[in-house]
């Protein structure tokens, strides 16, 4: 493919122009492109009658004055995209009597238009090794753009929005009891981890000038107590086992996990921590705790286990399904209608119609100090003002060995 070209030549008489059509489907010459390089070498000639000749779109010559061909060498003509970002050139055939360019002639032409990043030398060599790029449009330099970055982000290790999805059994049906509503983490655990900002790479117009990639944001890590940062200030690291939460973009850890009621708004809690219950546990449900369970309220006909030590501060009303499994100690204002198995000791001012075992002692204290009925065991002592009742259900009171071992 080649676009129509003209060239100043020697011709009859004078010189003339002579015009060249377009081949294989090269772009046709544009007559203005013919006047404003006559009118540059102020060449007077007929525009009309130039028109003519160049839209018969046939090869010839068009007389232009007598004397000899002017001698003009090829010329480039430069153009730069109005965002510097590419340079386009058009070359200009040489007169008859006129010399070619060189590639190093047009390297030079370019710097001098201030083009030099971006050069495709190829483009430019092939149009010296053939004639068949003259007053054709040339990409000979592109610019790069900027390659942006990304800003920072926090990856979380645990579910930062925590909200009430009942647990889907195997069999299809739903547990309504279990809500999913706690974090737990271990000593040790990576809670989050911050993805460096990637700043990208600046990038150049065709005139050298840098171009600046986008800004991006970076990102820190906020975080409370029981949490460390690690060495390269990247992650957060779990000094206790507990439940982790996000509040505010800051990431808090506790060994307690503390709610007001324990109820089927909660579902049941099986934490590896503490537990705090600061009202009532609602009957049927479950708290399982690796640490020490601490209720203000009352439980009602509700399974409690603690490693450590369980707390009722106004007792157990078992309903003759309630269970509570301590570690450590269980301390409650009364227990009635339960069963209750301590590790070490039980208190409580009353005990009433219960199954209640303690490795060590039971002491039943307080105004009435009262154990009615059931079944009492500890492995060194029970200590109450008063046991049994004339009218009441038979209690039985044992103390000497330990109730594990008794029952192994």
């Amino acid at each position: 493919m080649r676009n129509g070209y003209f060239q100043l030549v020697n011709c009859a008489g004078g010189f003339g122009v002579a015009l060249f059509p377009p081949v294989d489907g090269g772009e046709k010459l544009p007559v203005m492109e013919v006047a404003n390089y006559l009118d540059g070498l102020k060449i007077p000639y007929n525009l009309s009658e130039l028109n003519r000749s160049v839209e018969a779109g046939t090869e010839t010559v068009f007389f232009l004055g007598e004397g000899n061909c002017p001698v003009e060498n090829e010329r480039i003509f430069v153009r730069i995209a109005p965002d510097h970002m590419s340079a386009t050139v058009r070359f200009f055939c040489p007169s008859e009597t006129g010399k070619r360019m060189t590639f190093q002639d047009a390297i030079l032409d370019l710097r001098q238009k201030g083009v030099n990043y971006g050069v495709d030398t190829a483009v430019l060599q092939a149009h010296f090794c053939s004639n068949d790029y003259f007053c054709r449009d040339l990409i000979v330099a592109r610019g790069r753009l900027p390659r942006h970055g990304k800003d920072a982000e926090i990856q979380y290790f645990f579910n930062t929005d925590l909200h009430i999805q009942p647990t889907l059994r195997e069999d299809g049906t739903v547990d309504y009891y279990h809500l999913n509503l706690i974090n737990q983490c271990k000593k040790g655990d990576e809670l989050a981890r911050v993805i460096p900002e990637d700043l990208g790479e600046p990038g150049k117009d065709v005139m050298g000038n840098p171009l600046k990639p986008k800004d991006v944001k970076r990102a820190t890590l906020k975080f409370g107590r029981n949490i460390q940062l690690s060495e390269d200030k990247r992650s957060l690291i779990a000094l206790v086992d507990g439940h982790v939460s996000l509040v505010d973009d800051k990431v808090f850890l506790s060994d307690v996990y503390t709610v007001e009621n324990v109820d089927l708004s909660t579902g049941n809690i099986d934490f590896q921590g503490s537990v705090q219950v600061n009202g009532n546990v609602a009957g049927n449900m479950q708290i399982h705790a690796g640490g020490n369970v601490t209720i203000n309220g009352v439980v009602e006909g509700a399974f409690i286990e603690a490693g450590g030590n369980i707390v009722i501060a106004r007792g157990m009303s078992g309903m003759s399904k309630g269970n509570l499994k301590a570690g450590g100690d269980i301390v409650a204002k009364f227990i009635e209608s339960s069963t209750a198995y301590a590790g070490g000791n039980i208190f409580a001012e009353a005990i009433l119609y219960s199954n209640v075992s303690a490795g060590d002692e039971i002491v039943v204290d307080g105004k009435k100090g009262l154990v009615t009925g059931g079944h009492i065991q500890a492995g060194n002592r029970v200590t109450a003002k008063n046991m049994g009742s004339e009218m009441g259900s038979v209690t039985v009171v044992e103390v000497g060995v330990k109730p594990q071992l008794n029952e192994e």
